[in-house]
């Protein structure tokens, strides 16, 4: 648990000493200066520590996964990620944020499909979701979309998720989502749909 009370002590400063026209013993001097020097020392190791730990408003804070309890959240976003053009199997990293968008790029003879790896998971006993935002790139023919877990995880779909995921559109994105509470062992998906301008 983090120190709740400073090592800063005031009480033992002799707040009388010296003593205006009278010789005052010079032991009175060097009591008081341990006293300052001891709280200075015991600033300094506790500003050090804030300056380490403490969260700030003008750097990113990374908490390690610690709990924020209790707090009330108003006008907090989450992080969009883009992955820019996918041409092979590549990864989807959880630790990219909660939200992630890409271009799957097809090939000019035939019909593609391309593997996305869903990754980097935290730990089991933490709920963790990623959106994935998906288009084509206008080619003669789609590219396909195929999900999988890592390692020896297994992914469980909404019945209504589509068996194949074409893509071909530069602008009609279909969008997906995923999450695990099992540090991605078993991930459910879901399919949120195809989104068109009209």
């Amino acid at each position: 648990m983090a120190k709740q009370t400073s090592d800063i002590i005031s009480t033992t400063i002799d707040e009388n000493f010296p003593v205006a026209g009278q010789d005052n013993d010079s032991q009175g001097f060097r009591d008081n200066f341990s006293i300052f020097k001891n709280n200075f020392a015991a600033a300094k190791s506790e500003i050090d520590e804030l300056l380490v730990n403490a969260a700030r408003k003008d750097v990113n804070n990374n908490f390690n996964g610690l709990d924020i309890i209790d707090a009330n959240l108003n006008r907090v976003t989450e992080n969009v990620f883009p992955i820019g053009s996918i041409s092979s199997a590549s990864d989807i990293e959880y630790t990219n944020g909660h939200y992630q968008t890409l271009r799957v790029t097809s090939d000019a003879n035939s019909v593609v499909t391309r593997i996305l790896t869903l990754t980097e998971w935290p730990e089991s006993g933490r709920y963790a979701r990623v959106v994935v935002q998906m288009t084509g790139d206008q080619g003669a023919n789609p590219a396909n979309v195929e999900f999988r877990a890592t390692g020896t995880g297994k992914i469980f779909y909404e019945t209504n998720f589509p068996q194949t995921i074409s893509l071909q559109s530069t602008s009609d994105a279909k969008i997906v989502e995923f999450w695990t509470i099992d540090g991605g062992l078993n991930v459910f998906a879901r399919y949120l749909g195809e989104y068109a301008e009209r």
